[in-house]
């Protein structure tokens, strides 16, 4: 029962960084979109596609693992292990280590997009303050 918590509250953790990464890559759409920026925003499209489909095929695998593993509660003995209790252990080391590198991954994604909105803003703000002092923009 533990392994089985500790690959849900994995798939949660990866859940949560998913969202964070949904969230980035919505906001530079909206960033490419404004500036009229198609390759890049079509870029950011396939590219958000790609990791949800990569994070429904991984949640499906866990959810299908979580469903089908053996309970806590089930007649085996914890000193003995059937070839399917093999299987099942040696799948879930697996899942675990691919959960990891997919979170890590998104870590990653949220980092670049983190840096590129910070560039971006931070350009948008020169911008603003050049337009500013030359007077183009009025002040209030």
């Amino acid at each position: 029962m533990a392994l089985k918590m500790q690959v849900m509250e994995s798939l949660n953790l990866l859940s949560a960084v998913f969202e964070d990464v949904v969230h980035a890559v919505k906001n530079l759409e909206a960033y490419y979109k404004d500036g009229g920026d198609s390759a890049k925003l079509s870029a950011a499209v396939s590219e958000l596609e790609g990791l949800e489909e990569d994070f429904s095929d991984i949640r499906r695998v866990v959810r299908g693992y979580l469903n089908g593993s053996p309970s806590h509660n089930s007649s085996l003995n914890g000193s003995r292990t059937t070839p399917g209790q093999s299987v099942i252990e040696d799948q879930s080391e697996q899942l675990k280590e691919k959960i990891s590198r997919r979170e890590q991954e998104l870590k990653q994604v949220v980092d670049i997009l983190e840096k590129m909105y910070k560039e971006c803003h931070k350009k948008v703000e020169e911008r603003l303050k050049k337009s500013t002092s030359q007077g183009t923009i009025p002040r209030r």
